[in-house]
C-alpha cells in the first residue's frame, strides 16, 4: 500500500489560498438570490407558456441555497457572465476546506475547472497536485468509490468540445452518489445535465447595486448614481462590472454609456490601475490590438469544430498567431516581438497562466469577448466581406452562441445605424431572442429603431414580453406598459416581472396598476417588481397590500418593503410578525431585522417559540441583528431546538450579541450531530472570545 493522502495538508492550502483574494470583488457577490425552478407535476398536460405551472420562487443567499439543494441530489447554477458564479464556488469550497480541517468525517472539495480539455479524473488530479499531493487517478476513483469527494464542476458552457461535454455526462451518470455542482452561463451552452435541482443567480437589484457603489466609492457614490441614474442596470448589473466601472470612475471621472464603452475605458485605463510597469517598446501602442487579434482567433477555434472556441491556448499557439499577425503588418523581427509582447500581456495586462503552465488564457471569459468584438468591429468598419456580405454574417457569426456576447460588445461600440439596424435586422431573421438581445446592445441614440424592430413583430403575447425582457433597455418599456392591460393574467405578470428586470422609474405606473390586478398572480409580481427596484413611490400602494386577504400577497408585499429597508413600512412590518400565516411572519421578521428598530424586540422574542421553524429561524436572525443582551434566553431556548438551522441560527445571534452568559449553551453546540451548527457555535464562541469556551473549542 502506498503512503496515505495528507488531506489536511490539501485542506490548509484552500484556506491559506483563499486569504490571497480577500482584496477582489467576488465576496460581495455572496447575498445574490437564487431562483429554483421546480418541474411540473403532470408531465402528461400539453405545455404551453399560459398554461404552465406556477413555479415556486424562492429567495435564498446563494449559499445557503447550494447548501440546502445539494442535499437533495446535484445542483446547477446558473447566471450570466460576471455574476461571480466561480467567486461563490471559490467561497464555498473554503467553507468546506475550513468545516473539513475541524472535522475528520467530511467530503473532501475539489473545484474542477471545466474549460480545459482534460478528463475530469485528470482536472481532480491537478487540483491535488496544485497542494504538492501526488494523488493517482486509481486513488481519485477509489476516493469517488468511498463517497470522500465533493465536486464544484466550473463552467458547463466553456467546455471546449462536444466530446468532453459527453465524457462530463458519463462522469456524472457512473458516479450518482457524488456531490456535485455545476455552474453555466446559459443552459442553451450545454445544456442543464439532466439535473432539475436548478439555481439561477440573479441580477444585483437596485438596493445591492447601490450599496455596492457605496461600499467602493464612499466619498463619490452618490455622484455616479446620481449621473448614471436608471442606467446603472443596464450597463452594470453584475459585480465584475460594477467593479470595473467603480475603477474608472475614481480614477478618471468618466461616466461609461454602454458595456462596451465600459471595457474601452477600463482597457485604456488598466496601466493606471496596476501602476507603471517597464515593458517592451511600442507595447502600448499595440496591446489593445494585439489581444483582439488573439481573443479573434481563439474564439474562432477549430474549423472542423466551428461551434466550439479555445477559452485556453498553449504559449506556442499564441506565439504563432501573433507571429504570423506582426509578419503580416510588416513588423521587423515578428517571432522577437511575439514572444515580448505575449509576456508582456501575461505579467501586466490581461492574459494569465492558465491550470496547465504550457496555456494561457484571459483574466475573465467576458474580457477575451470583449476584444473579439473589437476585432469583429474592426472588420465592420474596413468592409471586410465576412462583415458586409449579409448570408456570411449570418453563417460565420450570428448563426453561433459563442459568438453572442461579442457581437453585443460590437454593436455598442458602433457608431453607425445603418450597420447597426441592419446586424439586428439579419439577428432577428436567424433567431428572435438572439435579435432581441442584440436590439438593446447597440448605442443608446439607435435603440428606438432596433427594439422598434421587436414591438413590432407579429408574435403572441407572451413571447412579446419575452422578447421586450431579452431587449434590457428602458426603451423597451412603452411595449411592455402595453402588455399590462393584456387580457390573459399571465401575460400580464410577465410583464411586471420584465419592468422589475429593467428597473426604470417610469415601470412605476404601470406598476402600481399591477398592485391592485384582479389576479393574485400578477399583484405577486408587482410587488416583487417593485421591491426590487427599491422607489419610494411604491410603499404606500405596498403598504396597502400587507392587509390583503391574500396571504400570498400579503407574503411578497412584505418581502418586497423588507427590501427596501424603509424605516416608514417599519410600524406595518411589526404588526405582521403576529400574522396567521407563517410565511407572512417569517418575511416581517426579515425585514424587521434589517431596518433593525429596537421597538420589533418584545414583538420577535415572542416568536422564538413560534411553531413555525422557519420564523423561529429569521427570528434568531433578526435578534442578533439588533443585538439587545435582553434576547439572550430567548436565543438559549433555541439552542435545544429540534431543527438544526435553527439551532444554528441562535448560535450566529448569541455570537453577534457577544455575551458570556451564552457560552454554556454554544458549549453544547459545540457537540451537536451537525456539522454546520457546531462550526457556527465555534465561530460565535471565538466571538464571545472567552477561556472558558477553550476545551470545548479543543474537541
Amino acid at each position: 500500500m502506498g503512503t496515505p493522502v495528507d488531506f489536511p495538508k490539501y485542506l490548509q492550502s484552500l484556506v491559506e489560498s483563499y486569504k490571497k483574494q480577500q482584496h477582489l470583488y467576488t465576496l460581495t457577490d455572496l447575498q445574490v438570490e437564487v431562483r429554483v425552478e421546480k418541474p411540473p407535476e403532470d408531465s402528461s398536460q400539453p405545455r404551453s407558456p399560459e398554461n404552465k405551472p406556477e413555479t415556486k420562487i424562492e429567495r435564498l443567499e446563494v449559499l445557503a441555497g447550494i447548501r440546502k439543494y445539494l442535499q437533495q441530489g446535484k445542483v446547477l447554477l446558473v447566471g450570466k457572465p460576471g455574476l461571480g458564479k466561480s467567486t461563490v464556488l471559490q467561497r464555498f469550497r473554503w467553507e468546506l476546506a475550513l468545516e473539513a480541517l475541524h472535522e475528520g468525517d467530511r467530503q473532501i472539495p475539489v473545484l474542477v475547472q471545466l474549460r480545459y480539455d482534460r478528463s475530469i479524473l485528470e482536472a481532480i488530479c491537478a487540483e491535488f497536485r496544485q497542494a504538492k499531493l501526488r494523488v493517482s487517478r486509481e486513488e481519485v476513483d477509489d476516493l469517488l468509490l468511498d463517497g470522500r469527494l465533493l465536486l464544484l464542476l466550473d463552467g458547463v458552457n466553456e467546455m471546449p468540445s462536444q466530446q468532453r461535454r459527453q465524457d462530463l455526462q458519463l462522469f456524472r451518470d457512473d458516479n450518482p452518489d457524488t456531490p456535485m455542482i455545476f455552474t453555466t452561463r446559459d443552459l442553451a451552452l450545454g445544456g442543464s445535465l439532466g439535473i432539475e435541482k436548478q439555481l439561477e443567480m440573479c441580477a444585483l437589484t437596485q438596493p445591492q447595486m447601490r450599496e455596492f457603489v457605496h461600499k467602493h466609492l464612499p466619498q463619490d457614490g452618490d455622484l455616479l448614481l446620481r449621473q448614471l441614474r436608471d442606467r446603472l442596470r443596464e450597463i452594470a448589473e453584475t459585480p465584475l462590472l460594477l467593479e470595473m466601472m467603480c475603477k474608472v470612475f475614481k480614477n478618471s471621472g468618466k461616466i461609461p454609456q454602454s458595456k462596451g464603452e465600459l471595457f474601452q475605458e477600463f482597457d485604456r485605463q488598466y496601466d493606471e490601475f496596476k501602476g507603471a510597469a517597464l515593458v517592451s517598446d511600442d507595447f502600448r501602442r499595440f496591446k489593445s490590438e494585439v489581444l483582439q487579434q488573439l481573443a479573434f482567433v481563439m474564439l474562432q477555434g477549430d474549423s472542423q469544430r466551428p461551434t466550439d472556441g479555445w477559452v485556453a491556448i498553449s504559449r506556442d499557439r499564441a506565439e504563432g498567431i501573433l507571429e504570423g499577425w506582426l509578419g503580416d503588418r510588416g513588423v521587423v523581427d515578428a517571432p522577437t516581438k511575439a514572444k515580448e509582447w505575449l509576456e508582456d500581456l501575461l505579467e501586466h495586462h490581461l492574459l494569465q497562466v492558465a491550470a496547465k503552465q504550457e496555456e494561457i488564457e484571459f483574466h475573465h471569459q467576458l474580457f477575451q469577448e470583449y476584444y473579439a468584438g473589437r476585432a469583429l468591429l474592426k472588420l465592420l468598419v474596413e468592409r471586410h466581406i465576412d462583415a458586409i456580405d449579409d448570408e456570411r454574417l449570418q453563417h460565420f457569426y450570428l448563426n453561433y452562441f459563442k459568438w453572442t456576447e461579442p457581437l453585443a460588445f460590437m454593436l455598442s461600440l458602433l457608431r453607425d445605424e445603418a450597420q447597426a439596424v441592419r446586424v439586428v435586422r439579419l439577428a432577428l431573421k436567424v433567431d428572435l431572442r438572439l435579435g432581441a438581445r442584440l436590439a438593446g446592445e447597440v448605442q443608446r441614440v439607435f435603440q428606438k429603431c432596433t427594439v422598434g424592430l421587436v414591438d413590432e413583430l407579429d408574435v403572441p403575447g407572451w413571447l412579446k414580453v419575452e422578447l421586450l425582457e431579452e431587449v434590457r433597455s428602458d426603451e423597451a418599456i412603452g411595449g411592455l406598459l402595453k402588455l399590462v392591460e393584456h387580457s390573459h393574467p399571465f401575460v400580464r405578470r410577465r410583464a411586471a416581472d420584465a419592468l422589475g428586470k429593467i428597473g426604470d422609474d417610469r415601470a412605476i405606473p404601470g406598476l402600481l396598476k399591477l398592485v391592485e390586478d384582479r389576479d393574485s398572480h400578477v399583484r405577486r409580481s408587482a410587488a416583487d417588481a417593485l421591491g426590487k427596484m427599491g422607489d419610494e413611490q411604491a410603499i404606500p400602494r405596498l403598504l396597502k397590500l400587507v392587509e390583503h386577504s391574500d396571504f400570498d400577497v400579503r407574503w411578497i408585499a412584505t418581502d418586497a418593503l423588507g427590501k427596501m429597508g424603509d424605516e416608514q413600512a417599519f410600524p406595518r412590518l411589526l404588526k405582521l410578525v403576529e400574522d396567521p400565516d407563517s410565511d407572512v411572519r417569517r418575511s416581517a421578521t426579515d425585514a424587521s431585522g434589517k431596518i433593525v428598530y429596537e421597538q420589533a424586540f418584545p414583538r420577535l422574542l415572542k416568536l422564538v417559540e413560534d411553531p413555525d421553524s422557519d420564523v423561529r429561524r429569521s427570528a434568531a436572525d433578526a435578534l442578533g441583528k439588533i443585538g439587545d443582551e435582553q434576547a439572550i434566553q430567548g436565543l438559549l431556548k433555541l439552542v435545544e431546538d429540534s431543527h438544526s438551522d435553527v439551532r444554528s441560527s441562535a448560535a450566529r445571534a448569541l455570537g453577534n450579541i457577544g455575551d458570556d452568559r451564552a457560552i454554556p449553551g454554544l458549549l453544547k453546540l459545540v457537540e451537536d450531530p451537525d456539522s454546520d451548527v457546531r462550526s457556527s457555535a465555534a465561530r460565535a464562541l471565538g466571538n464571545i472570545g472567552d477561556d472558558r469556551a477553550i476545551p470545548g473549542l479543543l474537541k
